[in-house]
């Protein structure tokens, strides 16, 4: 059993709590860089901001490398190699870390983030496309619509059935019956005046009298024979 050494138990709890990790001041780089490559872009960045603004001391010549490689992973597909120059040049440094053979140390921390910046511009030009397209589309989807309405609802039909005259107050079938029947005996009772009104002005009008009844015969004293004519009257 290989018993670990100060150093490594150090590094393994620095490791642990690089969240809270900010000024290193003048600490060694060379020990700190499993803890710094264990970084993520946004940890990275605060280290070196808080240990330029805290002690002064400008960390890219040991982090440029690290910044390569954030870039290559999320930007090199989507952005392509960089052009030979457009890294910025690191600031004048009397130590600078080695990286890969054959690849120039640059600034690589200005890619990322004008990259990053770039990313996020075309995001939100994206998102404001298709907030317009779906708002378009939404307008459209509201001119095709059909409405569909209550007959019962309509104006027009609503005020035509408050203007017509409903059924009697007795209710039921028999009040409307009977209120449809009012007209029928009104032109009956009319045509009935009429006719008697015709009668009583005299032979002109079309109006006829009813027959005048005749008389009864007088009875004859019992024993006497009576002649009574019995289709009289019929």
């Amino acid at each position: 059993m290989v018993v670990p050494t100060l150093q490594r138990l150090a590094v393994a709890t620095l490791i642990r709590f690089r969240d809270a990790l900010g000024d290193i001041g003048y600490a060694p780089v060379e020990l700190l860089q499993d803890v710094l490559a264990a970084c993520s872009p946004q940890q990275l960045a605060t280290i070196e901001d808080e240990t330029l603004a805290g002690t002064g001391r400008t960390l890219k010549p040991w982090t440029w490398d690290l910044w390569r490689e954030h870039w290559q992973r999320q930007f090199a597909g989507s952005f392509g190699a960089p052009a030979s120059g457009t890294p910025p040049p690191l600031p004048p440094a009397a130590e600078v870390a080695e990286g890969e053979p054959g690849v120039q140390p640059a600034d690589y921390r200005a890619l990322y983030e004008r990259c990053q910046a770039e990313l996020e511009q075309k995001r939100a030009e994206s998102g404001a496309r298709l907030r317009a397209l779906r708002e378009q589309a939404e307008q459209e989807r509201q001119a095709r619509h059909t409405q569909v309405v209550d007959a019962g609802t309509m104006p027009g039909r609503r005020r035509r059935q408050q203007q017509r005259p409903g059924p009697a107050s007795s209710g039921g079938r028999g009040g409307s019956a009977s209120h449809r029947a009012q007209p029928a005996q009104q032109l009956s009772y009319k045509r009935a005046a009429e006719r008697s009104s015709g009668g009583s002005k005299g032979g002109g009008g079309r109006g006829t009298q009813p027959p005048a009844k005749k008389p009864r015969p007088q009875q004859q004293a019992e024993g006497q024979l009576v002649e009574v004519d019995l289709f009289d009257g019929l």
